[in-house]
């Protein structure tokens, strides 16, 4: 009788979406942490020979309730609005700073149809274009933000500032060739800003430009290594492009300096418990859970096939039994997988048998379960049903090297060496082995004469 050997199911690779942490597309990136208040609140003052002026009647008025608008802007807009007439428009200037003082009492709909004034009356009004972005921007308008700080930076406007919140609206409206064009003026103008460096890398993560977001987020890292998310970021990076063990390296680097948050922890497990590295992530896992009650069905489930491959098949049991009820069909997938693991460890072959059904139901071209149930039922004494499962898994890319190694075995059992060598041929085409090239030659050595 054959050995069973399937103990553990190999764990699918996790999709970079699996990680809650991941950079996603650029439009998704968090806001730049510069204050918008500071800006509109520093544009009091005019700018001569280049800016309109107010007539003398509004800047007596603005004499007198300039300096209340920052401190108390609610009473400063009840003295305006006491002390001004309907009579004669408003200048451009006063327009401005009417837009100004109602962005400062948050009413960012009256500001903008202030600043709107104040351009309509004067076009090349360059801080009132700004302002214009910057109360659209911190409205939520992004897409209408886009042409107001465009008309700023026509008109001289060279503030990293303006090119960053310009790049973060373009983001936001899905123009990211133009966000990266903006994005990089603000870097040049201000290569230290966590804000440029931050958003410049997870635009080019979004366009798949892995290696010139890895050395930004590098820098990143340097410039504010206790920032859980940069760490995690990096990690998003290297991950993308299929370099895991890179990606633990990291998190563990983090780890070490105290700078990995929890969700980072759970990360650092799931990425263990991929990889195989099931100590590590059953220290990994027991460590961060306790602070984290809601770490999830999946990860639980990944947590408990690590309980199982370091034969710790009591708590995994426990930990298997905490598993939510209501899922996902993924996550359906995956408990009756980890049910099969722990039944094949516990040498429950029946059991096994009904949880790797169970999977095929769910998902009938799971090759996991094609492969677990092909080693029962060729354990079992039953070939010809283990060949039509093994010959299904060998249909699946992933899991093709595999059936064709158990196919040969079959065959060889079965005594036709020449079909187990074919099937072995085929093996070796998808993965060279100085070893399985050897078992060939004597396999086919095995195969008469007459049929070579």
């Amino acid at each position: 009788m054959r050995i069973l050997k399937t103990a553990l199911l190999p764990l699918p690779l996790l999709a970079l979406a699996n990680f809650a942490w991941a950079a996603g597309a650029a439009k998704d990136s968090a806001a730049p942490s510069l204050d918008p208040n500071r800006i509109i609140n520093e544009s009091y003052g005019f700018l001569k020979n280049r800016e309109p002026e107010m007539t003398a009647t509004e800047y007596a008025l603005y004499d007198k309730v300039v300096s209340l608008i920052a401190a108390r802007p609610e009473y400063a807009m009840k003295l305006l609005e006491t002390m001004m007439g309907d009579k004669t428009p408003a200048s451009p200037a006063f327009e401005f700073v009417l837009g100004n003082a109602h962005y400062a009492t948050g009413k960012h709909e009256l500001a903008i149809t202030h600043y709107r004034r104040a351009v309509e009356k004067y076009p090349d009004f360059l801080r009132a274009w700004t302002n214009l972005g910057i109360t659209c921007y911190a409205a939520g308008r992004h897409a209408e933000a886009v042409p107001c700080f465009n008309k700023a930076l026509s008109l001289g406007d060279r503030a990293a500032s303006t090119y960053g919140l310009l790049g973060y609206c373009l983001a936001k409206a899905d123009n990211p060739l133009a966000a990266e064009m903006a994005y990089l003026q603000a870097f040049a103008l201000d290569p230290d800003n966590p804000d440029w460096i931050q958003a410049l890398a997870q635009l080019l993560v979004g366009t798949k430009q892995y290696a010139r977001a890895e050395a930004l987020v590098r820098q990143l890292i340097r410039l504010k290594p206790a920032e859980s998310h940069n760490w995690m970021l990096h990690a998003t990076i290297l991950i993308a492009q299929e370099r895991r063990i890179d990606a633990i390296a990291v998190l563990e680097t983090a780890t070490r300096l105290g700078a990995l948050s929890n969700a980072g922890q759970l990360a650092l497990g799931d990425l263990y418990a991929e990889q195989g590295f099931h100590a590590e992530a059953v220290t990994t896992y027991r460590a961060t859970m306790e602070n984290a009650p809601d770490a999830g069905a999946q990860r639980l489930l990944r947590f408990a096939q690590s309980l199982i491959a370091t034969r710790k098949l009591s708590e995994a049991q426990r930990v298997l039994d905490t598993a939510p009820a209501a899922a996902s069909r993924d996550t359906k997938v995956l408990y009756w997988e980890t049910k099969a693991a722990l039944s094949f460890a516990n040498k429950d072959h029946s059991g096994a048998r009904q949880a790797l059904e169970s999977v095929l139901e769910l998902e009938t071209l799971n090759g996991r379960a094609l492969l677990g149930l092909g080693e029962l039922h060729a354990s079992g004494g039953n070939p010809t049903k283990a060949r039509l499962l093994y010959e299904q898994a060998s249909q699946l890319p992933a899991f093709a090297y595999q059936a064709n190694l158990e196919l040969a075995s079959l065959a060889l059992d079965a005594k036709d060496p020449r079909k187990s060598a074919a099937h072995l041929r085929t093996a070796l085409s998808l993965q060279r082995s100085p070893a399985l090239q050897d078992y060939l030659a004597r396999v086919s050595a095995l195969v008469p004469s007459d049929e070579n």
